[in-house]
């Protein structure tokens, strides 16, 4: 189920994870987390979901941002802490 992650579409998201048993939250390695993501997170841990966190565009922080592999981890790193 796909359900994103916008504050206009709170009840869907409520809705859809009350009949799955996981949820993929995908999170943009470059800009991190967005408004909604910490709520998606307490929504999912409230209907008892568990949640798997995926970093998405990883590849951006190599290309775009020309980052080394130790910049790459360290900018990871501060998005899986922040969330």
């Amino acid at each position: 189920i796909d359900s994103p992650g916008h504050i206009d579409f709170n009840a869907e998201v409520t809705a859809a994870l009350r009949v799955t048993d996981g949820a993929l939250v995908v999170v943009d390695a470059v800009e991190g987390k967005a408004v909604q993501t910490e709520e998606v997170l307490i929504q999912a841990l409230k209907e008892g979901v568990k949640p798997v966190l995926m970093l998405n565009k990883v590849d951006r922080l190599f290309i775009d941002k020309q980052l080394g592999p130790e910049e790459v981890y360290d900018c990871l790193q501060r998005v899986v802490d922040d969330i």
